[in-house]
């Protein structure tokens, strides 16, 4: 038995379950034609659904493609709400919530734990681990907002690279396991208690994984796991046996090569006001990143660990179904955390608070729009053309009421091409935040 990437929203579930309604909208042609449309993989026009009645189709949908699905929203809010709302009519797949950062783009600020454990789980539940034995688990629900969406993460390599899965009976030598577990950003504690952490006692190793929902005791007889138990942390008590347990990356942004940051911004540290003179002051960050450990500010660093960072896009198998709830909204949400960035980029570089030559830490629009043109995607709504052409037929129509209109009709299902000046837009403000 595998300890299991616990749904974020399990232990904050309604025992309301709506699930039985679903087969009245299984019933409908309307929601059979979407159905076979996608299962043939083929263009689904746009849905035009009311925000209240997402959820419900969301559940039917991600039940009945039997795979991994992302729901894509604009504003952080109402990634929430859906997080709440669909437990109700989905209780058999784990739904899973890709949190947004802690801070801003270019803002050096600590993430919170639950906000790195969240979004390092997803990942691992996208990615099986290598080596990890056992029937495959259901495929996840995906809820994340553009915030989300656009921050970069580590390389899949990356996470591949820092997971190990400990198996009872097989040999691992313990002082290798402790040294790799702080390469990838896990902490030693007297107790462990809080995810990320371990402490060992002699033969016996406590250690949080971040994808699992207990920590797990590892025995050991030399080098040789003797056993593997999951315990209570807070009465520290062990609990369960079980067979496996994989080890995922505690951090997005890796300890393992901090040291060579703190070469490559020597000169930006010593410009640095000493921590007594001004308490923000990142001056003490170089000596944390010189000795390669986790540390609360690590991320703000992240643009700097790796040559090529991946993005949840990089994590999501191809046969993934991605859900917009609202074009428009996501579109504007983009921008305006694009337009925020490179104003904060501009301020912080004056004051001296940014190091010079940061590589952007997010996506742009023209990046997503590029990778949704590659992905199966359903439009909740209505894209943003559509619904212009649909209002502005509204308003024909109210003006002369003796004129049909079948532009309402005409209008969805039809992918509207990104304007050459909206790209050039784009990909100026995406050159002034380099420069």
């Amino acid at each position: 038995m595998t300890p299991e990437i616990p749904s974020q929203h399990a232990s904050e579930r309604s025992p309301l379950s709506l699930t039985g309604l679903l087969g009245h909208l299984r019933q409908t042609r309307t929601y059979q034609a979407v159905l076979a449309g996608l299962r043939a993989g083929q263009p689904v026009p746009d849905q035009h659904l009311l925000r209240a009645a997402r959820p419900f189709v969301v559940a039917g949908l991600a039940q009945d493609v039997q795979r991994p699905t992302v729901i894509l929203t604009g504003r952080v809010d109402r990634a929430h709400n859906l997080a709440e709302q669909l437990p109700v009519w989905s209780s058999d797949l784990p739904i899973l919530r890709y949190a947004e950062p802690s801070s801003l783009f270019y803002e050096r600020a600590p993430w919170t734990t639950r906000t790195i454990q969240t979004r390092l789980q997803t990942l691992a539940a996208l990615i099986k681990p290598i080596g990890q034995r056992g029937d495959e688990p259901p495929p996840p629900i995906v809820i994340t907002s553009a915030h989300a969406l656009l921050q970069k993460t580590l390389p899949v390599r990356e996470f591949h690279a820092g997971t190990r899965v400990l198996r009872a009976g097989a040999e691992s030598q313990p002082e290798a396991l402790l040294r790799t577990w702080l390469q990838f950003g896990y902490t030693p504690a007297t107790v462990v208690v809080e995810p990320g952490t371990f402490s060992r006692r002699g033969g016996i190793i406590d250690i949080f994984p971040m994808s699992a929902a207990l920590p797990v005791r590892i025995e050991f007889f030399g080098d040789e796991i003797e056993s593997l138990r999951t315990f209570n942390p807070q009465t520290q008590r062990s609990a369960e046996s079980i067979a496996q347990v994989p080890i995922i990356p505690a951090r997005e942004a890796l300890p393992r090569y901090a040291p060579r940051v703190a070469g490559q911004l020597a000169a930006w540290f010593a410009a640095q006001p000493e921590a007594s003179a001004d308490a923000a002051s990142a001056r003490p960050d170089r000596e944390l990143l010189a000795d390669g450990v986790a540390f609360p500010h690590l991320e703000f660093y992240a643009p700097y660990l790796y040559s090529q960072p991946a993005s949840l896009f990089d994590y999501l198998p191809d046969n993934a179904l991605i859900l917009v709830d609202d074009w428009g909204e996501l579109e504007d949400s983009v921008n305006e955390l694009e337009e925020q960035a490179v104003a904060t980029r501009y301020d912080r570089e004056r004051a001296g608070q940014l190091p010079p030559d940061c590589p952007l830490p997010y996506l742009t629009w023209a990046e997503i729009q590029d990778e949704l043109s590659t992905r199966q995607v359903l439009h909740l709504g209505a894209r943003r053309s559509v619904a212009r052409r649909l209002a502005g037929s509204r308003r024909q129509f109210r003006a002369r009421p003796a004129i049909r209109r079948p532009t309402a009709q005409r209008a969805g299902g039809h992918r509207p091409r990104a304007g050459s000046e909206r790209a050039g837009h784009r990909r100026d403000s995406a050159g002034a935040a380099r420069r």
